[in-house]
């Protein structure tokens, strides 16, 4: 009866006193006791504002959210400061921001010991909202009541009153009061501080990044285990990234990620890593990293590939850099993964095409045939009849080239035969002829390149131009073409002087030349080592990135 709610009204007041002087444990116990002897109490929007008020003081603080969001506390500015509190805690800083009321009054009536600490957290909210005004009434009223304040608290105020003055431009008072502090007693503050400093002084570029990395490596060690390890680990990897040393920079923000746990910092350290990951590979930065470290880097943090068409092309322009670099393996395993588990359509038969040029290059040719497969298989189900004809005929080409890399001339030679005439298509017999020693074709196709090349009589040879005539003289003589062989001689002799390859040009042509000459090793050792499909190849080993898929970040 009434003896009891005496009690209850006794055990509140005595928690209330506890609160007072900011011992949030013992206000508890006294809470808690008077719950257990009148249970209907815990709906009172009274009773649910001051046990938030004890978890919060006892840093139980989603307990104290979960009191303070009784529905009947919505409208009490009192209950919002502490709302906040308990949010800063959570690190929830945005959200504490927008809880907070306008006016502080109701806090000038607080016990200093209470309403200092409250006072120091809700500065700091501010000025985290960049709400230069209202923390520095309530740095006022803290410095109003400093006897009451302990050294840790006296740091802190210090700490924010630097970040006042940052935010309000004077860079010179706050370097003045970071640097103080930075040689402060208290660990958490001083390490604050050296974190601030680094960065203010950075931003102004008063110091590099090997200055940069060299303070905050310190501070890695100055604290463990919150959100501040987290955020030095955060801007310790960001000026790694500036200094290009992008495995370094994001495996320190994975740490940071998970030292943060499930906050809003976690989050946005998680949006830097993978922007930063993204801009690697799709801007062009990637020209600024080996092409080890982009395969490192890749297979250590592909978890942050983008979904969807994004993460294709990335994955596609990686492989890029490590055809430029001769790391042909690596690139043709990145784009077989593509083909056979994420790309469809017409992007899937591009990419199968590209990978069969690859395994060429590598002269892998079964491993071509393999892909030019999975190429048509797709082809077969594209509706745009232009498109697939160029596609096909990409296909074709390739196809010939793993022929008669296979040593599969005849059925290369076949495939030839069967496809529209072009320069590449003559090239390609050319080459197929000479490898397979069929010296009557080849020399045909060679004179067919020849007036491709539409070579006058005053024109000065290429390179090139030198070998594929070369080439054709070494396929007559072969082929026992006397006639033939003397008009190349009448025809090219003049020019062919005034290139590197005169002295055979000579050598093979020279009427009545001795029999010891005339064998096939000996003219073989004469021709240059000139792949003629060659060309043709390169143009998958160079710039074909202008083919990758164009969506995605530009």
């Amino acid at each position: 009866g009434q003896s009891k709610a005496r009690m209850v009204e006794d055990l509140l007041a005595l928690g209330r006193m506890f609160l007072a002087h900011g011992y949030g444990a013992e206000a508890l116990g006294y809470f808690e006791y008077a719950r257990a002897e009148l249970p209907e109490i815990e709906g009172s929007a009274e009773f649910r504002a001051l046990r938030g008020v004890a978890y919060a003081l006892d840093w139980k603080s989603e307990d104290a959210l979960e009191d303070l969001l009784h529905h009947d506390l919505k409208k009490q500015d009192e209950a919002q400061f502490w709302k906040a509190f308990v949010l800063a805690d959570l690190g929830d800083w945005q959200q504490a921001a927008k809880v907070m009321p306008q006016s502080i009054k109701e806090i000038y009536n607080y016990p200093p010991k209470i309403g200092n600490r409250l006072a120091l957290v809700l500065a700091e909210v501010s000025l985290r909202d960049g709400n230069t005004v209202r923390a520095d009434e309530l740095m006022e009223l803290i410095e109003n009541q400093t006897r009451y304040l302990s050294d840790p608290q006296k740091a802190a105020l210090k700490y924010l009153r630097g970040e006042a003055a940052r935010q309000k431009g004077n860079t010179n008072r706050t370097k003045e009061i970071w640097e103080e502090l930075s040689e402060d007693d208290d660990d958490l503050y001083r390490t604050k501080a050296g974190l601030a400093l680094t960065i203010l002084l950075r931003n102004h570029k008063k110091i590099n990044e090997s200055q940069s990395i060299d303070r905050l490596e310190r501070l890695r060690y100055a604290w463990r285990g919150d959100e501040l390890e987290a955020q030095i680990n955060y801007w310790l990897g960001d000026v790694y990234f500036e200094n290009k040393e992008y495995v370094k920079g994001l495996a320190l923000m994975r740490d940071a990620a998970s030292i943060a746990g499930d906050t809003v910092l976690a989050e946005r350290i998680t949006g830097d890593m993978a922007q930063t990951f993204r801009d690697v590979y799709l801007k062009e930065n990637l020209e600024k990293v080996s092409p080890l470290d982009a395969v490192a880097l890749f297979e250590e943090f592909r978890e942050l590939t983008p979904l969807g068409p994004e993460g294709d092309k990335l994955v596609q322009v990686l492989a890029e850099r490590l055809v430029e670099a001769d790391l042909l393996g690596r690139a043709t395993e990145l784009l077989g993964h593509q083909i056979d588990h994420r790309l469809e359509g017409e992007e899937k038969v591009r990419v199968a095409i590209r990978l069969a040029a690859i395994n060429l290059i590598d002269k892998q040719p079964q491993k071509a045939m393999n892909a030019l497969g999975k190429a048509q298989r797709t082809l077969d189900g594209l509706l745009d009849e232009e498109k697939k004809n160029s596609l096909a005929k990409e296909i074709s080409l390739l196809k010939i080239r793993a022929y008669s890399q296979n040593k599969q001339y005849d059925r290369a030679l076949k495939l030839v035969d069967g496809q529209p005439n072009s320069k590449d298509l003559n090239r390609l017999r050319a080459d197929i002829a000479w490898q397979a020693g069929y010296w009557d074709t080849a020399s045909e196709s060679l004179n067919t390149i020849l007036i491709d090349e539409d070579i006058g009589r005053e024109d000065k040879l290429t390179d090139e131009q030198a070998s594929i005539i070369l080439n054709r003289v070494i396929a007559l003589s072969l082929d026992n073409n006397r006639i033939a062989l003397a008009n190349m001689r009448e025809k090219y002799l003049v020019q062919m002087r005034d290139t590197n390859k005169a002295h055979q040009f000579e050598v093979v042509t020279r009427p009545g030349r001795s029999s010891a000459l005339a064998d096939r090793d000996t003219l073989l050792s004469a021709v240059s080592e000139v792949d003629l499909f060659k060309n043709f190849l390169d143009s998958y080993k160079k710039g074909l990135q202008n083919d990758l898929p164009s969506h995605g970040a530009q």
